[in-house]
């Protein structure tokens, strides 16, 4: 367990030591089973928690983790070195006071995302596949009701920008309206549009001392796309205040 404070908000990150399969746990399961596969596959645990004032939120992760060798047989006699990851399973929470939404004393929030962004390439010969972690910033502005926006940036990876409203009971919602690439984006570059992602929305809930006094937000989010050669999903959670 690691803590770390970025942005003002304190956070840890969890994580099991790896171990073995046997059988192998789903997605992995396909390899246990296919004799083109020798190698091993092992899974572990990942965690991200954050800790607000009103609020506490998370991210958790099951990974599995294969390495080997797979045969291109009955394609070719060749033989290829193979390594990659998975999501097994994964969950968020986010939970604390909440607070309605009230005009008199919103603006900007700031503060941390966390999550994962998972892909798989079905190339000849082999798939290509993996799983990388997410930590970045967060930034939530709410002017009104109905018209706000959530910003996600991920050194290396991508900014996301989303359009979000707010209800009279402090939930959130929305969804991201564009995305920027940042350095190499490795490992995997996202479509060029937001319009290609199948799968796009913002959940969230504002947070504070009193049913009157939000100062607080968290929520969770989601982008996959969907193609018959490339899946991409990417999802976490965020935790920001005034």
């Amino acid at each position: 367990m690691h803590f770390y404070n970025k942005g003002g908000i304190d956070f840890a990150v969890m994580a099991s030591a790896p171990q073995r399969l046997y059988p192998s746990a789903p997605p992995l399961q396909f390899l246990a089973i296919d004799p083109r596969f020798e190698g091993s596959t092992t899974e572990r645990y990942v965690v991200w928690m954050g800790k607000l004032n009103y609020v506490s939120f998370g991210y958790w992760a099951l990974v599995g983790e294969a390495q080997g060798t797979y045969s291109d047989f009955p394609f070719s006699d060749l033989t290829f070195p193979f390594k990659g990851s998975a999501l097994a399973d994964e969950g968020f929470f986010y939970k604390g006071t909440p607070a309605n939404y009230d005009r008199s004393n919103l603006g900007k929030f700031t503060g941390i995302a966390a999550g994962t962004a998972e892909y798989l390439e079905s190339r000849s010969p082999v798939e290509r596949f993996g799983v990388t972690p997410l930590i970045g910033t967060a930034e939530l502005t709410i002017t009104s009701a109905t018209n706000g926006a959530l910003v996600l940036e991920f050194p290396n990876f991508y900014r996301f920008t989303g359009s979000i409203n707010t209800s009279s009971n402090g939930w959130i919602t929305g969804s991201f309206t564009g995305l920027q690439k940042l350095g190499s984006a490795f490992p995997v570059d996202l479509p060029a549009t937001i319009s290609e992602f199948n799968d796009n929305n913002i959940r969230g809930q504002l947070y504070g001392a009193t049913p009157t006094n939000p100062t607080e937000a968290a929520g969770s989010w989601r982008l996959s796309h969907f193609a018959p050669t490339r899946d991409i999903h990417i999802n976490g959670v965020f935790g920001v205040k005034k």
